[in-house]
């Protein structure tokens, strides 16, 4: 029932019970992936919600990639 936000240099993220990874790529861009639970992550004015099994990884001047993974949540995808 509670939830957690935080901010990085480049993102904004609300997480719901969740099981899983936020990162930033070595050209300042934000990644997230589940396991378990739920995110709101946004960028440059650009939000995604992604649940378990997924994972986001946003890009300069393009919309952000979303996508299902068995392993998203993983730390070594």
């Amino acid at each position: 029932g509670s939830s957690f936000k935080f901010k990085t240099g480049t993102a904004t993220c609300s997480i719901r019970g969740t099981d899983g990874i936020v990162g930033v790529t070595k050209n300042g861009q934000s990644v997230g992936s589940l396991n378990s639970g739920a995110m709101d992550m946004e960028q440059d004015g650009q939000k995604v919600s992604i649940g378990a099994n997924q994972f986001v990884a946003f890009r300069k001047g393009k919309a952000p990639v979303v996508g299902e993974a068995k392993n998203a949540g993983d730390p070594e995808l």
